[in-house]
């Protein structure tokens, strides 16, 4: 099995975007380490709509997109869960006001990119469905 390396246009760009959004969570997170109310399960959630937004312009038309995505899936929608929970458990330890506003505006901000995310392995299961002989 040969993996495909040209892209057309459209997914070129599209994967520039989406190593842009890996980059931009990358940074979040490294941020964070100086400052604890930074929103990691936010940046979790972008650094996984990148990396999806980059598996499906690798793949698309591949035999194997099926099983590529399903496997991507879980991978990020597990990690995804563990920021959620280790978000949770600090703010159970820091009972501190602020600190809980900020994670609880991080949970909530972080469910768009999720959304997004979904809606684009949906359409690309869809179209890969649909084009299937």
């Amino acid at each position: 099995m040969q993996l495909p390396t040209r892209f057309i246009v459209h997914d070129s760009r599209r994967q520039i975007s989406a190593t842009a959004l890996i980059g931009v969570g990358l940074l979040t997170l490294i941020v964070s380490a100086f400052w604890p109310s930074a929103p990691v399960v936010t940046a979790m959630a972008i650094i996984a709509l990148g990396a999806t937004g980059v598996t499906l312009a690798r793949f698309q038309g591949n035999a194997a997109l099926l099983t590529i995505v399903i496997l991507h899936s879980l991978t990020y929608a597990t990690l995804y869960a563990v920021f959620i929970g280790a978000t949770l458990n600090s703010t159970h330890q820091h009972s501190a006001s602020n600190f809980a506003i900020w994670n609880t505006l991080d949970l909530t901000l972080s469910v768009f990119p999720m959304v997004v995310l979904l809606r684009r392995i949906y359409h690309a299961l869809c179209q890969s469905r649909l084009s299937r002989p």
